[in-house]
């Protein structure tokens, strides 16, 4: 065979030869990667974010309080139900779609002042006979433990306030009261009515008649 057939033989042999390392090489490299994408992705596990059902802000899954109905309120939202219910009857319990969402599981996200408003806030607003101190500076809310027969004790100012006329507290028959007097006579004139359990004055406006 003539040298120059020889030499290219053996220059083909050795193109094919290399083209093999090369293939050979590229796989090795491909399987190192994808070696050290898995140790990567098992060493630092993927985060999980949701969305705050109120403030609609990102937030990781462990700083998120789910609601009985099933919507997720950040620490800081779930706080601020708390504190509107605090501050509006109207908003009074803590709710997420018509459902309440109970104090004693989410004691731990909030600060104990306002655990403990919530908490004499439901004794006032389940209360039926409420008796408010006479002082106008002070007007705290008496709960029944501090009442005895018609003396209810404020425990914010120390006042005594009847709970009769709701005026401070006095011995015998109740003072007449010419401004409450005016009020009612007011009310006779307008259609007002008393409710028959807190002695509020309301207004009908729409559907029946009965009161409770």
């Amino acid at each position: 065979m003539p040298r120059a057939s020889i030499y290219f033989s053996l220059l083909e042999t050795w193109g094919h030869l290399m083209n093999h390392l090369r293939r050979l090489w590229d796989s090795v490299q491909q399987f190192i990667s994808r070696i050290s994408s898995s140790e990567m992705s098992q060493s630092q596990p993927e985060s999980r974010f949701g969305i705050c059902a109120s403030c609609k802000e990102s937030k990781n899954v462990s700083d998120l309080i789910i609601a009985p109905c099933g919507h997720p309120y950040c620490r800081q939202c779930l706080r601020e139900l708390f504190e509107n219910a605090v501050s509006n009857e109207a908003s009074f319990p803590a709710r997420c779609c018509h459902q309440r969402i109970h104090l004693e599981p989410n004691i731990q996200y909030l600060e104990e002042d306002l655990v403990r408003q919530y908490r004499a806030k439901a004794v006032e607003y389940s209360s039926v006979q409420r008796i408010y101190c006479h002082q106008l500076r002070c007007s705290a809310f008496i709960p029944p433990e501090d009442r005895t027969n018609n003396d209810a004790l404020c425990r914010a100012c120390q006042s005594h306030t009847c709970t009769l006329c709701k005026g401070p507290a006095h011995t015998g028959a109740c003072p007449r009261n010419y401004a409450l007097e005016r009020v009612l006579a007011v009310a006779q004139e307008n259609g007002w009515r008393r409710c028959p359990g807190c002695q509020t004055l309301i207004e009908w406006n729409t559907g029946c008649y009965h009161m409770t």
